[in-house]
């Protein structure tokens, strides 16, 4: 089977970690993801059963000339590949380009019904959204789908009237994390305040918060890693401005790692830190599955709900009150405390069901 998979690729870890588990869940299926460009070649090259689209250039001068649209040709798609899977996140949110987005999704989402053949949302959250006319047009996409499995529960009763939507444990939670022994070293996962609205006016309180606390951290004889999940949304320029905003002899004892494909690397500085500050989504369930304690530093409620709905019930710390982590003994109680949250049995489980239905589907057709 041919399998065409929606999936936001810009050499970010998490959506990365949805192609590397998709990919090892189901060695004997052939994905296709909607990717054009060279720059995935070495990381896709790891997965025998993934391949980037092809663009043929006859139809790179059509699409230049306005004549054809290749690439979003949902009939074309249709023709070529057996099942439609959106899959990602934070793929539903209520931007500016909506409107335009849902018109591509929609000919696709029709195009694979006509001819039978199933459309499949996994992993992802809904919102945020801000209008109806979002919700109500977002409804009626998942009412024409085969099966709609979200990661939290929010998003689920959003569309409680829907038989085909259910929620499990986000995808990441069934990934198996090699445990390795501890240093004295803590991870600060970062974001871009200005890549995420509503957070701009705390992008200089979220800089100069995380280097007091690195500055606090080195004084306790830490180590400090700074870590960039995703360079095109901002990561590593907050990295390089938390290191510049730090005093010039400490500079150079900071670590920034920078993730460009290289997902076992990323995985063992977690696994090897006693802590992670996480302000990236997936950066508080890998730290989790790493066996490492983890600090969230949160800049949307889908991790709060992820990480109450999986039963975590240490300290959260919003972005908007991120100065809270610089109370006098705040950080050395996470570290002392013997409390630590782990994935159990029934997370793991659950997270492998997001793919429930798509075995059944690979099942049926043998």
């Amino acid at each position: 089977m041919k399998v065409y998979v929606d999936v936001y690729l810009a050499k970010n870890l998490g959506d990365d970690l949805f192609i590397h588990i998709l990919s090892n869940r189901f060695p004997n299926a052939k994905f296709v993801v909607n990717y054009y460009g060279d720059d995935y070649d070495e990381f896709l090259a790891n997965y025998s059963n993934v391949k980037k689209s092809e663009y043929p250039i006859q139809y790179k001068l059509l699409n230049r000339m306005k004549i054809y649209d290749y690439i979003n040709d949902a009939n074309r798609l249709s023709k070529e590949y057996d099942v439609l899977i959106f899959l990602g996140g934070s793929i539903f949110r209520e931007e500016d380009y909506w409107k335009d987005l849902y018109k591509v999704r929609e000919k696709m989402l029709q195009a694979f019904r006509k001819k039978g053949k199933p459309v499949l949302v996994l992993g992802a959250n809904f919102g945020p959204f801000y209008s109806n006319e979002f919700l109500e047009a977002y409804h009626d996409f998942f009412s024409s789908c085969h099966d709609v499995c979200f990661r939290e529960k929010y998003s689920k009763q959003l569309f409680s009237d829907i038989s085909v939507v259910r929620s499990e444990s986000d995808i990441v939670f069934q990934l198996d994390v090699k445990k390795r022994n501890k240093k004295d070293q803590i991870v600060y996962s970062v974001i871009e305040p200005n890549h995420k609205e509503g957070l701009e006016e705390y992008r200089e309180k979220y800089i100069w918060t995380l280097s007091q606390s690195i500055k606090n951290s080195m004084r306790n004889d830490f180590k400090c890693v700074l870590m960039s999940f995703c360079k095109k949304e901002g990561d590593l320029q907050i990295c390089e401005e938390i290191v510049e905003s730090l005093p010039e002899e400490i500079r150079n004892k900071i670590d920034i790692i920078n993730y460009d494909g290289d997902i076992e690397t990323t995985l063992n500085i977690i696994a090897e830190s006693k802590l992670i500050v996480a302000s990236r989504f997936h950066a508080n369930i890998l730290g989790i599955l790493c066996n490492t304690k983890v600090l969230p530093l949160v800049y949307s409620d889908k991790t709060s709900n992820v990480l109450k709905e999986n039963g975590f019930d240490n300290e959260i710390v919003k972005i908007e009150q991120c100065d809270k982590i610089l109370e006098e003994n705040f950080i050395q109680g996470i570290l002392n405390n013997d409390k630590q949250f782990k994935r159990d049995k029934v997370i793991y489980e659950s997270a492998k069901s997001q793919f429930d239905v798509l075995e059944k589907i690979f099942n049926d057709k043998r």
